[in-house]
């Protein structure tokens, strides 16, 4: 039964394009929904979707997904803040948000390999990141990377 479900939801979102993917990358990027959104691009180019739309698209997305972590983090809602401090990575990741800042963020976030960044955002709200430079880092990390991932998808395709 959960793989029809699941089948309908890919489907839904194959079904509006560019609109899909953008609510993919957006979902993908909250603590709330953690979903690779690596991992849908290739369908999208295989559709035959523009490749440079679906990662302006996906950058764009996972941009206003990960501000909602920075938010939820910044203002301190008790339960993320906690779920941080029980993560195994969480020192890591709030050293590399404390000691590397926005820099650490854009590296971390750019890396084509999976990492619980979701809570990496949070970390940044938390730390009152400039919220400038967060969506600067953060777009251009993520447009990076699903760029990355796009290009070995033309090239194998």
């Amino acid at each position: 039964m959960f793989m029809q479900e699941l089948s309908w939801l890919i489907n839904f979102f194959f079904e509006y394009g560019y609109v899909g993917m953008f609510l993919i990358s957006f979902l993908g990027s909250t603590i709330f929904f953690p979903f690779a959104t690596e991992i849908v691009i290739a369908g999208f180019i295989g559709i035959g979707l523009n490749p440079f739309y679906i990662v302006l698209v996906s950058a764009i997305g996972s941009t206003l997904g990960s501000l909602v972590n920075y938010f939820l983090g910044k203002f301190g809602i008790e339960y993320y803040k906690e779920k941080l401090k029980k993560m195994k990575n969480k020192d890591k990741l709030s050293e590399i948000a404390n000691k590397y800042g926005v820099l650490g963020l854009f590296v971390v976030l750019a890396l084509p390999i999976p990492l619980p960044v979701d809570i990496l955002t949070i970390a940044a709200g938390i730390s009152e990141m400039d919220l400038k430079y967060f969506l600067i880092a953060v777009f251009l990390a993520k447009f990076l990377r699903y760029s990355f991932y796009a290009g070995i998808i033309k090239v194998v395709v």
